[in-house]
C-alpha cells in the first residue's frame, strides 16, 4: 500500500489525476533558478525521508530534475522515474530507474 504521494506544487495535476490525494511538501520545490537552497532544501528532504523510514509502505514524490539529481547523483530523463530506498546505514540507495513510455 502507497504511503502516500507528495509533489512540488508545479506537478498538483499529476497527483489529482493518478492518486487522487496528494500533499504538497515546501522541499520537492525546484531550486533551480535558485542554486543556494540546494543544500539546505535537499537537507530538508532527507530528513523528511528519514522521519518516514518506520513506517511501511511506499512513498512516491513528484519533483523537479535538480532535487532527483541533488539527492540520488542521477539525472532522470523527462517523465523518467527514479526508485531508491533507503539501506540499513542511512544512505539512499538508487534501486531502479523506469524510463518514461515514448
Amino acid at each position: 500500500m502507497p504511503m502516500g504521494m507528495k509533489h512540488s506544487p508545479l506537478f498538483w495535476a499529476v497527483g489529482v489525476l493518478a492518486f487522487g490525494a496528494f500533499q504538497e511538501h515546501p522541499a520537492l520545490n525546484s531550486f533551480f533558478e535558485q542554486p543556494q537552497l540546494k543544500a539546505p532544501q535537499t537537507e530538508a528532504l532527507r530528513a523528511f525521508l528519514i522521519q518516514l523510514r518506520p513506517q511501511r509502505g511506499n512513498l512516491v514524490l513528484v519533483t523537479h530534475q535538480v532535487n532527483i539529481t541533488a539527492l540520488t547523483s542521477v539525472v532522470p530523463s523527462p517523465g523518467e522515474m527514479v526508485v531508491a530506498a533507503f539501506e540499513d546505514d542511512g544512505r539512499l540507495v538508487v534501486k531502479s530507474r523506469i524510463a518514461a513510455p515514448d
